[in-house]
């Protein structure tokens, strides 16, 4: 048998010395300093690019590490570092649009750099060059590279070979310019009049999710399907901004306005979402800085003032406030907010010389503001609000993620009415869970949750099978990660998850939100929201990860916790 062995084994090595005499016995042997590359077509080198590490390099930023599904990007073959759009806008606070027509544009504090893709012409506005590969548009992605504009963009960086890390580092201090316009930068949303409706709180949200899309893709939301259908129960006469993003997070809208036009009380609930709204800052006191970075780094921000609208008394109150001249507009009093309307920009050099009864205003410096009063308003839908009005910093909302409608094929909820409580133990950290059963074979790609402060440390979990409480004890590690601002978070899992058809899982969230004792997001009915539902859903809560409690049955809510699955079959 042993014989047999060794003769089977003389008989392959002999038979691929054979192989290796053919292929190569034409060929005399040279040597030639360096080696040639082969040829590869241009646009396959760029998904090989794309795709050359496995695990994609992480970014460093004041000790602050980004994932790759964070801040996208990838190595060339001569490791350059290329950063995706995403990764500018969360790392380096650098804003970043496409024409459409072969131009792309960065802009951070006082510097503007526009790419032209097809010539591959770089103006910086001091000079034009030539800078090939400076930037490429991969599957709809536009990435920079870093090398190249770093510096020009006021950071350093370095990059490991090792441990595919990049460092950044930030040499200026400030990225946001003194003045800023969406109208400068075509981001603009088309100016529209709510009419003799209350829906304020309509238009204004809707405007900031189409300025999120601006330039690139120009559209109108129909407003009369998020006031007729959204979870709230509101109307024409008010609602809120909770309703409107309940309404956008879970997926019931936006629609296209032709779909559904405004103000004739006739919807269709059948429609579909022509956009996915996955993630929103949600700003309590915000400061002038917030608002500030929140316009320049995402789209416009919805906001509440108060302003007189109703009546002869009303209106003289408004004009009171009101400089007609100068489209400026400041209150400074103790009355409630009651109108919304959208952010789109700032002057810091805006004299407080331009408001009435300015002898209560300390300094200069305006918001940009588009109303929902048609073109006949202010200049041309436009007006002016001092940083200093008195209603105007209380809360405000923008939207960080609006996606195409086809990123992901189900949503799994319970909480259609979103964020209207806030649970916990009285500590800074929580678990919470949500428990769903998948309705074919599908990828669980992302979770989405709310967080009520800044710096919110998470960790993702995983149950599969699940039966019963005791089974959280079974749970498998996915994810950690820091969220930055409260509002709601799309967090987009590093390896999607295989689920079987009809298994039951749970999804787990450990939370911790510094100075903040009920961090976790719940649905509960209250007095201004009657139509929750506690009995679609299967949620719990834990104060350490070991026992854990139905919600439904102890704090009579829902768990504010979504899970994203794209088909598999």
């Amino acid at each position: 048998m042993r014989h047999k062995q060794i003769y089977l084994i003389m008989t392959i090595c002999i038979a691929l010395a054979g192989i290796a005499a053919f292929l190569f016995h034409d060929q005399t042997a040279t040597a030639k300093q360096g080696y040639a590359s082969p040829v590869i077509p241009l646009e396959w080198k760029e998904v090989l690019e794309h795709d050359r590490f496995s695990d994609q390099p992480t970014i460093l930023l004041k000790d602050r590490r980004y994932s790759a599904a964070e801040c996208p990007s990838f190595i060339t073959e001569e490791e350059d570092v290329m950063l995706s759009a995403e990764a500018l806008r969360t790392c380096m606070k650098t804003l970043s649009f496409s024409d459409g027509n072969g131009l792309f544009t960065l802009l951070r504090g006082t510097v503007s750099i526009t790419f032209n893709l097809e010539t591959d012409e770089v103006d910086n506005g001091i000079s034009v060059y030539t800078e090939a590969g400076a930037v490429r548009e991969i599957g709809g992605t536009y990435y920079v590279s870093a090398s190249a504009f770093c510096q020009e963009l006021g950071y350093s960086f370095s990059y490991d070979v090792a441990t595919h890390e990049v460092t950044l580092i930030e040499k200026r201090s400030s990225f946001l310019p003194s003045a800023f316009s969406f109208v400068e930068i075509g981001r603009l949303p088309e100016v529209l009049n709510q009419g003799s409706f209350g829906t304020c709180w309509a238009f204004a949200p809707l405007s900031a999710a189409e300025s999120s899309l601006l330039p690139e893709t120009k559209t109108v939301f129909s407003r009369d399907h998020l006031v007729l259908t959204n979870s709230f129960g509101a109307y024409y006469e008010g609602g809120n901004r909770q309703a409107a993003l309940s309404y956008l997070l879970s997926w019931t809208g936006p629609v296209e306005d032709e779909s559904d036009i405004y103000g004739d009380g006739e919807t269709n609930e059948n429609l579909s979402a022509a956009y996915h709204v996955q993630g929103a800052w949600l700003m309590n006191e915000p400061s002038v800085a917030d608002i500030k970075e929140a316009v320049y780094l995402y789209g416009g921000v919805e906001a509440s003032i108060y302003l007189c609208m109703a009546d002869e008394t009303a209106l003289s109150d408004t004009f009171r406030y009101y400089n007609e001249e100068a489209y400026a507009y400041c209150y400074f009093g103790t009355r409630s907010v009651n109108h919304d309307i959208l952010i789109v920009g700032w002057d810091d050099s805006f004299s407080r010389k331009n408001f009435k009864n300015n002898s209560n205003i300390r300094g200069n410096g305006a918001f940009l503001c588009l109303n929902s009063w048609g073109d006949s308003f202010g200049n041309d839908g436009l007006f002016w609000v001092s940083y200093y009005d008195t209603g105007l910093a209380q809360n405000a909302m923008c939207f960080t993620s609006v996606e195409a409608a086809d990123n992901y094929d189900h949503i799994y909820q319970t909480d259609l009415c979103g964020l209207t409580a806030d649970v916990g133990y009285n500590d800074e950290t929580a678990w919470f869970a949500n428990v769903y059963t998948a309705s074919g074979h599908e990828w669980l790609e992302a979770a989405g949750f709310y967080t009520l402060g800044e710096d919110s440390e998470y960790e993702i979990y995983l149950v599969h099978n699940f039966e019963e409480e005791g089974d959280f004890a079974e749970r498998t590690f996915l994810k950690r990660g820091v969220i930055d601002h409260p509002g709601y978070t799309t967090v987009e899992l590093d390896k999607p998850v295989l689920l079987s058809k009809n298994e039951t899982y749970a999804i787990v969230v450990r939370l911790t939100t510094p100075g903040i004792a009920y961090p976790v997001g719940a649905e509960q009915r209250t007095g201004d929201v009657q139509n929750v539902n506690i009995k679609d859903g299967e949620g719990y809560i834990s104060s350490n990860g070991k026992r854990f409690r139905r919600t439904e049955e102890t704090l009579s809510c829902n768990v504010c916790l979504k899970a994203y699955t794209s088909d598999a079959e």
